[in-house]
């Protein structure tokens, strides 16, 4: 391994050796050759401790790295970028993977464009089994009003990651949005329209489980983060308090779905888009109990 490779990757799993093979060999596949990678064992009980020490056997560009006790996806991050030595931080998942010019092509964007701090790609959703889904073309930063527009396919210099003290342990979540929101406020961030990565959607992934609760703990980040970010638009503003109060009354809180949508419309010039949550317009108008009724009247007409 080189005393100081180009680009360092960190892989956190926990009990992850279903899909961790795939993983670690499209890093190993890539076309750009200057990286290490460390496949940090946040705790596992599966045949994960297995699977990481067979790679690392048989490349020196993989460092372990084993946490005695669960720190969770936050905690995992910090322990393993702490641990990075690369001039250039990404990380990914252990049910993820890259195309293999991915690290190529984003060190290019990175060395040809020395004004920006992160770069961010395209990437394909797939099936558990691996199937194409559809793909999804990442959006400028003003989007982070909204969602974690980043995605999954990044790289950004060590400075990021320094400056902002890395990634909040006590957003378990809501990290890596949080990273971003906070990235914003400081660093030049850049997308790119090419697929170089693959996100695999399945009912056993954090995003899927853990929807309600995401919604949740992301709504004081995302208000912390409108009151510092005085490059918004009003219309972004408008947008960011949609979007919190279309997920709000999703999650059954009706209360604070109103209070946000009320602030969104003078911003917006218009009523909230309810889109593919009509029923929850109920919810806006007359409150949760009336939108409970309509929704269970609707499971019965429709089962």
């Amino acid at each position: 391994m080189p005393a100081c490779p180009l680009v360092s990757v960190v892989l956190p799993v926990h009990n992850g050796s279903r899909y961790l093979d795939q993983a670690i060999e499209s890093i190993v596949a890539q076309t750009l050759r200057d990286w290490e990678l460390i496949v940090v064992d946040d705790a596992s009980s599966d045949d994960t401790p297995r699977i990481i020490a067979t790679w690392a056997a048989r490349d020196a560009r993989i460092r372990p790295q084993r946490l005695p006790e669960n720190r969770k996806l936050p905690g995992a991050l910090n322990a393993g970028f702490r641990q990075a030595i690369g001039e250039l931080l990404t990380w990914t998942s252990d049910d993820n993977w890259y195309a293999e010019t991915a690290l190529e092509r984003m060190v290019g964007f990175l060395r040809s464009h020395p004004d920006v701090d992160a770069v961010y790609a395209d990437y394909t959703i797939v099936a558990a089994d691996g199937r194409p889904l559809r793909v999804e073309a990442v959006q400028t930063p003003e989007n982070l009003a909204v969602k974690n527009c980043v995605g999954a396919c990044f790289l950004h210099h060590r400075r990021v990651f320094v400056e902002l003290d890395g990634y909040d342990e006590t957003l378990f979540l809501a990290e890596d949005y949080d990273f971003w929101l906070r990235a914003s406020l400081r660093f030049r961030l850049e997308p790119i329209h090419e697929m170089l990565y693959y996100y695999r959607d399945h009912p056993n992934s954090l995003s899927t489980q853990q929807a309600a609760i995401i919604s949740r703990v992301t709504e004081p980040v995302i208000l912390r983060w409108l009151d510092d970010a005085e490059w918004l638009t009003k219309k972004d503003r408008g947008r960011a308090f949609e979007s919190l109060g279309l997920k709000a009354l999703v999650r059954g809180d009706s209360a604070a779905g109103r209070r946000f949508l009320l602030k969104a419309v003078p911003l917006l010039g218009r009523l909230p888009r309810f889109q593919d949550c009509r029923s929850y317009a109920i919810d806006f108008f007359f409150g949760r109990r009336a939108g409970e009724l309509l929704r269970s009247r609707w499971r019965r007409l429709n089962p």
